[in-house]
């Protein structure tokens, strides 16, 4: 034997029950004699045995029930039952109800010894392949973790509860914010501005499930998550479980979509009441030139041109609303950027020259995209006259074009003070401006001219200045589509 195992007997016949313990132990065996089933099974309860020798014909029940009931306590243990009216029917039925093996009286102490080593060797062999499963499932769990965190499209971090530093990152976090592996482990997102530290303690106390959060990218960049934050324990250390969805293009999106929401509704307007306001007031325009010039009228003249500006300033509030409605076909070809660029370039001059500004071009690749000329040409001046307008006297705007990942790129860019954070999501919104004197139109009727076009805007600010970017689908694609 190895080790002494530990055998309880169960027999209500007290001289033989004193005998088989005494034969077992001198024989190595930890024995516990019993002479009552209820007793057996409150002992099982309290202590571990590797061995239940058991008689059949016990008072309370017969030795295969109360077999039974001890393997609901301990599964592992090896039961033998002893009996004087052995049948083949009944060792039958012992086996089938959990017995190792099956015992006639009178017996021989060397084979009922022998019966029980060889059910000592089955307890520990079905030991040893139940904790084989376990570390089988364990290592799967394990494995399949591993694949999960590393191949996972999400971002994962394992950050440990007590001082919130980084234990673990998978890839796409990596990836995503930026950061080398080396630069993220044994520091604290809080630390490296990634996320604030109390942020997380909220969040967790709220539940962390599905809760928008946004991350900062090593770059600046803010990426928007849909992020869930769990607790769990990690080789017996509590840590902090973040798993991050990537939603910044589809808030992108939702933005662009409510932006566009806008334009139409402001476009309808347009079309509905456009040109039936613009007729009262070109006859009123007439009328008032025409008092103005009488003799009469002459002491109030300034107060006649007054009128007229105001009422040109409203015919260009039209102008713009009217742009906004446009719903004509594009007339979409390949141009090359810069000859559209360099065609305006004398009217953006002229209008930096008289404000004290120069205008410096970018022009140095050829890029081509596939739009509508006339189009690009008034967004271009709109955000060229935007561009000097934020500027000092001084300034130099730089307007240009360039390939970005096989899309051609129209930017604009000034040196003016930049703008506040709070207005970058309300851009391109109509009556949406900066401008003291402005209406809120001009950048409206950009964006709405980039939609046409399926391009997008994007905008970076700083207080050095802001630079417009409008990226056009890919130009080998747009080719073959309008070819």
């Amino acid at each position: 034997m190895r080790y002494q195992a530990r055998v309880l007997v169960i027999d209500d016949e007290i001289e033989l029950m004193n005998v088989i313990v005494e034969a077992l132990e001198t024989r190595g065996f930890k024995v516990t004699g019993l002479t009552s089933a209820i007793e057996g099974l409150e002992m099982l309860c309290r202590q571990k045995f590797d061995l239940l020798l058991v008689d059949m014909m016990i008072p309370e029940m017969n030795g295969i029930e109360l077999l039974k009931r001890a393997l609901t306590i301990d599964p592992y243990i090896a039961g033998i039952i002893i009996t004087g009216y052995g049948t083949v029917q009944t060792a039958v039925k012992a086996m089938k109800m959990g017995a190792f093996d099956f015992v006639l009286k009178p017996f021989n102490i060397d084979v009922l010894v022998s019966a029980l080593n060889r059910a000592l060797d089955f307890r520990q062999l079905r030991q040893e392949n139940a904790q084989l499963r376990e570390s089988m499932a364990v290592y799967e769990s394990e494995d399949r973790f591993y694949k999960i965190f590393h191949y996972s499209p999400d971002l994962i971090a394992i950050i440990r509860e007590k001082d919130h530093k980084y234990l673990d990152v998978n890839p796409m976090y990596l990836e995503t914010l930026e950061y080398s592996r080396d630069e993220l482990i044994g520091r604290t997102p809080e630390e490296l501005g990634i996320l604030p530290d109390a942020q997380i303690v909220d969040l967790l106390s709220k539940g962390g499930k599905n809760i928008e959060i946004n991350f900062k990218a090593k770059s600046g960049h803010i990426i928007t998550a849909l992020s869930s934050l769990v607790k769990i324990n990690l080789n017996g250390e509590i840590c902090i479980l973040i798993i991050a969805k990537d939603i910044t293009e589809k808030k992108h999106y939702e933005q662009e979509i409510t932006r566009l929401d806008r334009l139409n509704l402001v476009g309808e307007m347009a079309a509905s009441i456009g040109h039936e306001l613009r007729n009262p007031m070109t006859s009123i325009r007439g009328f008032l030139q025409m008092l103005r010039d009488k003799h009469e009228c002459m002491p109030y003249q300034e107060y006649y041109d007054l009128m007229i500006e105001e009422l040109d300033r409203a015919n260009q509030i039209i102008s713009e609303f009217l742009n906004l409605a446009k719903g004509k076909p594009l007339d979409l070809k390949p141009h090359y950027l810069p000859v559209i660029i360099k065609s305006l370039y004398p009217m953006i001059r002229a209008d930096a020259y008289y404000s004290d500004k120069q205008v410096r071009l970018d022009l140095d690749c050829p890029v081509r995209a596939i739009l509508d000329e006339k189009e690009i040409r008034q967004l271009i001046l709109n955000m060229a006259r935007n561009g000097l307008e934020a500027m000092q006297a001084g300034g130099t705007l730089t307007i240009g074009a360039r390939v970005i990942q096989n899309c051609p790129v129209l930017y604009i860019k000034d040196e003016g003070s930049g703008l506040d954070e709070s207005l970058l999501s309300r851009l391109g919104t109509p009556f949406v401006t900066t401008k003291e004197n402005g209406i809120g139109l001009g950048l409206a009727v950009c964006y709405s001219i980039a939609a046409r076009h399926k391009a997008r805007i994007e905008v970076d600010t700083s207080p050095q200045g802001t630079t417009f970017c409008v990226y056009f689908p890919n130009s080998l694609e747009s080719i073959t589509l309008f070819s």
